[in-house]
């Protein structure tokens, strides 16, 4: 894996920019949250802005002028930096939904067990994930994840009051030791490696001017950091997807009418993609769930659903994120859609509602649900992974033809209670 910047270097005034509009983006969120409008936003910020809403009352100020405070250094010894705060919340939520690493989640419940609420158990993770996040920028090292999993593990015995003293010690023990490895193996194979280099042969190079020649027209390209990966890297990747996760796919759509949007014979490795923002070698299949009875045409004239796909395969891991939209008109009742809004079940990764007009005058509720989960290769294999993709898409199918029954007579409750069931079997957090 290689990290590559937009630029050749990257001066002072480039990463004060940078800065600023990291910090634009928050205020732009944090609009977003305090009006409670979530309209526009992708599921990630919508997340975040959650979280910032979790943190108003200590972070207020913070959250209001955070695009004014793009100058100011945060003492780690004095004080908590509230934008690093609410990103570690939402990595911990993250790896929560996604179960990945698992001994996050098993760590989570143990703690419930211990009576500590969601909102406390996630400061305990943050403390647990912070030190790794510090080492990383600070030594310029990959995150330790086998060390990270460790800890999780021991620290489920240990009582929460505690852990912050044992993880200093244990971090301060370990990476004492990893510095003075590294370094002896540096030394040796630093002069190896560079007589190694043929800078006109390398894979990175051709990867990099294919990336250039594709996104000539992109202005913000010296901003970007980007990652690159060999191109066999890329071909096994695409493999994986051809011959055992797409396969989970037409598994779980059939033998239903339920097909995919503009479904070709190239599919799926037409629409695979490189996602050069992930820090590992990854390839993503993104579609939308079609009706072939009822195609997607313009807005109002599409089904009461919008299902759209994404399955993402790299080396050491898969995941499937899934979005539901519902269409509900606007007389329908307010208690069925706050039923579903409260249900705690739900958590981690919350439906959201927005109001919308149409062009043609008609309004309706708008209902979302997200989520995604995967596995680690050496936990799952290729046919587990095929089953688990293809029940996914199983219940959505499912989903689908409920929805399809509710919109012949949005006021059947039993045909809403059943949709609200199949939900709930979809659509759980953790």
């Amino acid at each position: 894996m290689v990290g590559v910047r937009g630029g050749i270097s990257m001066n002072t005034k480039l990463f004060s920019n940078l800065k600023r509009l990291s910090h634009n983006h928050f205020h732009e969120i944090w609009q977003h949250a305090k009006s409670r409008k979530f309209d526009g936003l992708p599921s990630e910020d919508q997340m975040l802005a959650r979280i910032m809403l979790q943190h108003e009352d200590e972070y207020y100020n913070q959250f209001e002028f955070s695009d004014l405070l793009f100058d100011h250094e945060y003492d780690p010894d004095a004080d908590i930096n509230p934008f690093l705060h609410i990103l570690l919340h939402l990595i911990i939520e993250n790896q929560l939904e996604a179960k990945i690493p698992r001994e996050v989640h098993d760590f989570y419940q143990t703690m419930k067990k211990k009576k500590l609420s969601h909102h406390e158990c996630i400061h305990v993770l943050c403390n647990i994930l912070l030190p790794f996040i510090f080492y990383v920028l600070k030594e310029k090292k990959p995150f330790d994840y086998n060390m990270y999993r460790s800890l999780l593990k021991k620290y489920r015995r240990v009582n929460p009051e505690e852990i912050v003293d044992n993880l200093e010690e244990d971090l301060d023990s370990l990476y004492t030791n990893i510095n003075s490895s590294n370094q002896k193996k540096q030394n040796n194979s630093e002069q190896e490696a560079l007589s190694d280099i043929d800078h006109h042969s390398i894979w990175q190079f051709e990867e990099l001017e294919q990336y250039l020649t594709e996104h000539l027209e992109d202005n913000a390209i010296d901003y970007k950091v980007i990652h690159l990966f060999p191109p066999d890297i890329r071909q096994q990747l695409d493999s994986i997807i051809e011959n055992h996760l797409w396969e989970g796919v037409l598994t779980g759509l059939s033998p239903s009418h339920i097909g995919i949007y503009e479904l070709d014979e190239t599919f799926p490795i037409s629409r695979t993609k490189d996602d050069y923002y992930h820090e590992f070698a990854c390839r993503c299949l993104e579609f939308v769930l079609e009706d072939p009875k009822r195609p997607i045409k313009k807005i109002g004239q599409s089904p009461a659903w919008y299902v759209r796909v994404n399955i993402t395969c790299t080396p050491s891991n898969y995941m499937i994120n899934t979005e539901l939209i519902i269409s509900f008109p606007d007389d329908f009742s307010m208690a069925k859609l706050n039923r579903l809004l409260k249900n705690d079940i739900f958590m981690g990764m919350p439906p959201t509602l927005h109001y919308e007009t149409y062009c043609d005058h008609k309004s309706a509720y708008i209902l979302s649900f997200s989520k995604g989960n995967g596995y680690e290769w050496g936990k799952q294999t290729y046919e587990d992974a095929n089953q688990h993709i293809a029940e996914v898409l199983s219940g959505h199918v499912q989903l689908i033809n409920i929805i399809d029954k509710l919109e012949k007579d949005f006021k059947n409750s039993k045909v809403f209670n059943e949709l609200e069931k199949a939900l709930i079997k979809t659509y759980q957090a953790y």
